[in-house]
């Protein structure tokens, strides 16, 4: 178990650096590749990155179409549901592509990196990682999309507690955020 550098470490509220940093640059990099493909559209045709986008822009729309009730709902839900689906695929394949860390011999107590921590882990200290890999992080993701489907839910109160006269669905969507963010962690 590799040593993680932490910010906050002697808190509740410690934060990964590595995953923040990893988090970021997934960012930039949806955002670089999604301008990439915006730059030069053709719609006679359509060729190299503009495919893949759309590809992926029809692929969210249909899982969308499948579990939304109306088109109107899967206008407003497909730019972030889109957006995860491009984070996530190019989160996933930075932690495929490479691992990077170091070894440290000497501790960094304020980065939570201790002798106890560095010797457990024999001083290997990750710098480039998946985002993914870290389930405080997919947890979150889901944790978002459900309070935003609750949100969502809630526009239309009468539709929305009819589902829960089963006391089934009480549990179920109490756990939906915890498998969905064990599966994007998976």
């Amino acid at each position: 178990m590799p040593a993680f550098p932490y910010l906050f470490y002697n808190t509740i509220f410690r934060i990964n650096i590595v995953t923040i940093a990893m988090m970021i640059l997934t960012g930039i990099i949806v955002l670089v590749l999604l301008r990439l493909a915006q730059r030069n559209l053709d719609v006679r045709k359509p060729r190299g990155l503009q495919n893949f986008i759309e590809w992926a822009i029809d692929f969210t729309a249909n899982m969308a179409r499948d579990t939304m009730p109306s088109e109107r709902m899967v206008q407003w839900i497909l730019p972030l549901a889109f957006t995860m689906l491009i984070f996530l695929f190019v989160a996933n394949w930075l932690g495929l592509i490479a691992t990077i860390s170091i070894k440290l011999n000497h501790p960094i107590p304020w980065l939570g990196l201790t002798a106890q921590n560095l010797a457990m882990a024999h001083g290997e200290v990750p710098l480039f990682d998946s985002p993914t890999a870290n389930m405080s992080m997919t947890l979150g993701m889901a944790f978002m999309v459900w309070i935003l489907s609750h949100a969502q839910g809630l526009r239309h109160p009468r539709q929305y507690f009819r589902h829960y006269r089963n006391p089934m669905a009480i549990i179920e969507e109490i756990t939906n955020p915890l498998t969905h963010g064990m599966r994007l962690y998976g």
